[in-house]
């Protein structure tokens, strides 16, 4: 059993330089994060023994503090009740923080056609210092938790949050496809123009 800290999640890799992130990446980062941890609580929706130490884990990410969610924008912005807004617990803000990382890494080369989708989540999962950050939230959780409960609930935030990235990375990638026709489009009419113009003359 995963009591108060007593067993503790194992990491395997040690911490890489952390990306840097704007203040506008990191209003992005506390949106995706609280739709995942309200995501994954709604799907804790039954009464087991699992799930109560499940929903212990993700409310542990949900900020109370309604003056302090008002400085979340994006997420009070958009909130219509589906939302979270992030705790500002170091420890949750390090998760999301590592999983962009390695995201990041995983994306960073040009024309990428397949994400590792499989590697980003060992990455994060097996990290020092998300697996550090993690095991001080479930030494301070109310429940004892179940280590098999404990590894599951890391895996699903950070898989989770992972899809959601690939989404939105696919999505900018259309949308960048799109302008770029469209610009081209546009470059050949001039040339058309130019060149009717040009033959007029």
């Amino acid at each position: 059993m995963l009591a108060h800290g007593k067993e503790k999640i194992e990491s395997i890799y040690t911490c890489a330089p952390l990306t840097k992130l704007s203040n506008e990446e990191k209003v992005g980062l506390q949106y995706i994060g609280g739709y995942v941890l309200h995501k994954l609580h709604t799907k804790h929706a039954s009464k087991s023994s699992e799930s109560e130490q499940a929903i212990s884990i993700l409310k542990a990410g949900k900020l109370e503090d309604q003056n302090a969610i008002e400085c979340q924008k994006l997420t009070s912005s958009l909130n219509r009740g589906g939302l979270w807004a992030i705790s500002k617990n170091a420890h949750w803000q390090s998760i999301f923080q590592r999983t962009e990382h390695y995201f990041r890494d995983a994306t960073s080369k040009t024309n990428v056609q397949n994400i590792a989708f499989a590697s980003i989540i060992s990455r994060s999962v097996h990290d020092a210092e998300v697996v550090s950050a993690y095991n001080s939230m479930l030494s301070n959780s109310e429940l004892k938790i179940n280590s098999n409960v404990a590894k599951d609930v890391l895996h699903n935030i950070i898989q989770l949050y992972v899809k959601v990235r690939s989404f939105s990375f696919a999505k900018d990638i259309i949308q960048k496809h799109k302008i770029r026709l469209k610009q081209m489009k546009s470059k050949a009419v001039r040339k058309d123009i130019s060149r009717a113009s040009h033959e007029y003359d």
